[in-house]
């Protein structure tokens, strides 16, 4: 897939890498913590693109575009607000991926005109646990194997040949350490609890029962805040449920777009 630069003046100058695919409504798709390649979400964005044209940006730091100087949701809010403006979009189906999720849920409460549906997929709503990088490195490598397996196993069934997305330890160990550092702060301050009853669109959350990333107990419950949602559990999936189930998402946004 070909990827663009466009030029981002808020909150900071930074050039920014995206991707649009398909057409049909627009969709924006906020990258999860695993999204941070070129090579991430192959078989959801083909199916995607099938029925709506799908931007997709990589997030500052990463793939050599420039940095932020801080993840907070506000930065996030004013960089979604200008990349729409500069995709000439005034309203869009938003999708959040993991912790894409947690910027989805704030941009839907800052800027709800600009949503035509919100849909969150295992979502990141509370604050890690300090003992994350290393129970939670632990986790996310158990989850890119099964991620991985999955992928091999699609690109075989599709006859595709697909490149296998790095984990994002690998990524930001190497080259992007002080982005690294920035979302794991910023993945220690989540707190949107309050946000999600200030959510005024029409929003679905799809969730898998043997994700080992979130507090899936906790995640349900945020999830019956959202006033006018509808939550999908998945008992067989983990925190990578989009790569199996990339029809549900579509099917999810055609019958209630």
């Amino acid at each position: 897939m070909i990827y663009s630069q466009i030029a981002i003046t808020k909150p900071n100058p930074l050039n920014l890498k995206y991707i649009r695919v398909g057409k049909g409504q627009p969709v924006l798709l906020l990258r999860g913590t695993g999204g941070v390649s070129k090579d991430s979400y192959p078989y959801l964005l083909k199916e995607l693109a099938k029925e709506f044209t799908v931007y997709s940006f990589i997030y500052p730091g990463f793939e050599g575009s420039t940095e932020l100087p801080t993840w907070t949701n506000e930065n996030f809010n004013v960089l979604i607000s200008e990349f729409l403006d500069k995709m000439g979009l005034n309203k869009v189906h938003l999708i959040g991926l993991s912790i894409g999720a947690s910027f989805a849920v704030s941009f839907a409460v800052n800027s709800p005109e600009r949503i035509n549906r919100l849909v969150l997929i295992s979502p990141s709503t509370t604050s890690i646990p300090k003992n994350w990088l290393i129970k939670g490195m632990n986790n996310s490598l158990f989850e890119v194997r099964k991620q991985n397996k999955t992928l091999k196993q699609l690109n075989k069934k599709e006859g595709s040949k697909n490149n296998l997305p790095p984990s994002v330890f690998k990524i930001s160990s190497i080259k992007n350490i002080k982005t690294f550092l920035k979302m794991y702060k910023y993945m220690r301050s989540l707190s949107l609890e309050k946000l999600l009853p200030l959510i005024n669109v029409r929003t679905s959350i799809f969730i898998g029962r043997q994700d080992r990333l979130t507090d899936v107990d906790s995640e349900i419950k945020h999830a019956k805040l959202i006033k006018n949602s509808r939550l999908k559990i998945f008992e067989n999936e983990g925190h990578y449920l989009f790569h199996n189930r990339p029809i549900d998402i579509v099917a999810e946004l055609r019958n209630r777009r």
